[in-house]
């Protein structure tokens, strides 16, 4: 039975009927045909601007190159210089590499806009694409750590060995924030939207988390910036003049990994695990391989120590999971490729029995993880691999641990913005749900001076408080280590070889 489609044009007194013989596409240009002029306009959000342009047409005068250029240039970026657009959102040089990539991509478009001259258009789109707003100041200065967006009116900075400090930097409206939101998504090739209010992006070296008002139910945005650094803040010097470490403990943690121990670096967020974890890879020897593996860029070990024999790798995210590359597949890899040491940013989830393995078969090496002390280490490895999928009894975790890791650091931020080095422990057992350890340093706080009743200074020394075990000692010069650096853990009343 034939059927028709009544179509009618309200500025018209004509009445259409379309019989089905038309196929869809005759369909659609009659329907054109009847659209009233008044709705005919051209968005120039979605409609292709370089077809156009190339035909010779170009836009009406405006003052602002429109969202559709903007959006087909950072895809034409990402898909052919994505590295370039990252790192330019900090790097100066990244940055006028990045323009130039515009300029030629402008002139090849032939993109013209009435209004705004080809310098003007350059400049709009090198912002649009990779500019970081009202907090582009923080960005650059380099003793900002971490940029915390709360609100658009509450934009907060930590600086190195300062506590979290209110600015006077406010955004316009929830739009332009959330803008500066999308433009660092986009550029790492993600989404953030109303199914997925969150985002954890890598721009170059910062680390990006971005909650959106879905989930953000009071402030409507919260973004959280980490600048990870390609440099190393502290040295010999600094943190036995700080009060970081003792230099006896120093000479300890150059002999543990000179002698090939297993370390763990312990602490809270902001304790400053990394930049310790920077410094101790500096007494590696420089003929070892080894492989540094993280989630994130931050140790930079290969940029700091150009003469050793580092090879970095990271893991990459990909919201379908088919281009995912994890902590495993990353261990898998550099394991065939025959290392002496593996480094590894950060333990956590299924990766840290994989870790502990491959820590216990002859490669050594450093993690870090997020604990409150050096049992609370233990404890959280222990949870960590029973959330796993392998089913081994909390014992034998406990015995595994003990038996792999040789040390734990335990690393705080103290209330007067201090880091202070709080213990160092040899791990020796695990026996009836306790660990089994050796106490070989530990601070003791002794007087806080207060102002405005605010904590501005903390005394206190650091002790030594026990011995190596014999087994450790007797790895350490079996491996030639320098005795005069272990020395002091060396008990004397043990006989070499017990």
């Amino acid at each position: 039975m034939t059927q028709a489609i009544a179509v009618s044009n309200p500025n018209s007194s004509n009445l259409k009927v379309i019989k089905n013989k038309y196929d869809f596409l005759e369909i659609q240009n009659i329907l054109r045909e009847l659209r009233p002029k008044s709705i005919n306009k051209v968005s120039l959000g979605i409609t292709s601007y370089s077809n156009r342009s190339k035909q010779g047409k170009v836009y009406g005068t405006m003052k602002k190159v429109p969202p559709g250029m903007v959006d087909e240039l950072r895809q034409f970026l990402i898909d052919n210089h994505q590295t370039v657009l990252q790192e330019s959102f900090l790097r100066a040089d990244k940055r006028a590499e990045l323009k130039e990539i515009i300029s030629i991509y402008t002139k090849n478009q032939n993109l013209v806009l009435s209004g705004l001259s080809p310098a003007e258009i350059i400049d709009q789109l090198l912002d649009a694409v990779a500019g970081m707003g009202p907090i582009q100041p923080l960005c650059d200065d380099p003793m900002v750590t971490d940029i915390y967006i709360n609100r658009i009116d509450e934009v907060m900075v930590k600086k190195v060995n300062q506590p979290r400090t209110l600015t006077d930097i406010k955004f316009n409206s929830l739009e332009e924030a959330m803008e500066l939101v999308y433009r660092i998504v986009n550029s790492t090739g993600q989404t953030i939207n109303r199914g997925k209010p969150y985002a954890n992006s890598s721009l170059g070296n910062l680390r990006v988390n971005m909650l959106s008002k879905e989930i953000a139910y009071e402030s409507e945005i919260a973004v959280a910036i980490r600048k990870p650094r390609t440099n190393i803040r502290i040295s010999r010097d600094s943190i036995i003049n700080t009060g970081q470490a003792s230099e006896e403990m120093i000479n300890a943690l150059q002999a543990f990994v000179e002698g090939g121990l297993n370390i763990l670096v312990v602490g809270p967020t902001g304790s400053g695990k990394t930049e310790l974890l920077k410094y101790i890879s500096g007494f590696i020897p420089n003929r070892d391989r080894t492989f540094v593996l993280e989630d994130e860029p931050e140790l930079y070990l290969k940029t700091l120590y150009p003469e050793k024999h580092f090879v970095s790798l990271r893991c990459r995210q990909s919201e379908s999971g088919e281009y995912t590359v994890d902590y495993d597949m990353l261990l898998r890899e550099c394991l065939r490729e025959d290392p002496d040491r593996i480094i590894m940013g950060e333990s956590r989830g299924k990766e840290a029995l994989q870790a502990l393995k491959i820590f216990g078969s002859g490669h050594p090496g450093f993690s870090s993880i997020h604990a409150e002390s050096a049992k609370g280490a233990m404890e959280r490895l222990i949870l960590m691999i029973e959330e796993g999928p392998n089913k081994l009894s909390t014992d034998a975790i406990g015995r595994l641990i003990a038996k792999t890791i040789n040390i734990v650091v335990f690393q705080k931020q103290l209330k007067d913005e201090s880091r202070r080095i709080m213990e160092i422990v040899e791990f020796v057992d695990y026996v009836d749900g306790e660990v089994i350890f050796n106490p070989l340093f530990t601070f003791k706080p002794q007087k806080a001076h207060k102002k405005n009743g605010e904590i501005v200074k903390i005394e206190g020394s650091h002790m030594k408080t026990g011995y190596l075990s014999n087994k450790v000692v007797n790895q350490l010069q079996n491996e030639f280590v320098d005795s005069s650096l272990f020395e002091v853990l060396t008990n004397p009343n043990s006989r070499e070889g017990e």
